[in-house]
């Protein structure tokens, strides 16, 4: 094995540790963690975010906004814990847009706030119009929240 692939089996298992570790302690929520390291392993190894298909990098520590494009483990479904049908590769923005898209869900918004919220997170993430069709087109509830409301946004 050369240096290289160490270093990345490194990352994945800090990573893998790091997210099953925070599963438990946000076990309140139903976060339960049943990935065993081969199937989080596997899942990193894809290189390719699930949502926007770019790659993504595997960094560990450093400023937060710098890391846009690194590599973690999204659940599908939120109100679901870490399972190997609802979980999948993400990078970081892909994941905490989804996530901010999602609160707003959760408050049931009338559409008017929605619409004017989407286009607040797609400025502050500088996140295209297609970059959020691409999420919300992997995740069918909030397709059907936001969809109509993305075809509004200039």
């Amino acid at each position: 094995m050369n240096e290289k692939q160490q270093q990345f089996e490194r990352i994945v298992r800090v990573k893998f540790h790091q997210k099953k570790k925070n599963a438990q302690l946000f076990s309140k929520r139903d976060t339960s963690f049943e990935l065993d390291y081969s199937d989080f392993y596997h899942m990193m190894v894809s290189r390719r975010c699930f949502y926007l298909g770019t790659f993504v990098s595997f960094n560990l520590g450093g400023p937060a906004k710098a890391k846009w494009s690194s590599a973690t483990v999204d659940r599908l479904d939120s109100r679901e814990g870490y399972t190997l049908i609802n979980s999948a590769l993400a990078s970081k923005k892909a994941n905490e847009f989804k996530g901010q898209i999602e609160c707003n869900f959760a408050k049931n918004q009338p559409p008017a706030k929605r619409r004017k919220r989407l286009e607040k997170q797609m400025k502050n993430y500088n996140i295209s119009k297609r970059q959020v069709r691409a999420i919300l087109n992997k995740c069918p509830e909030l397709n059907n929240l936001y969809g109509h409301l993305l075809d509004a946004i200039k």
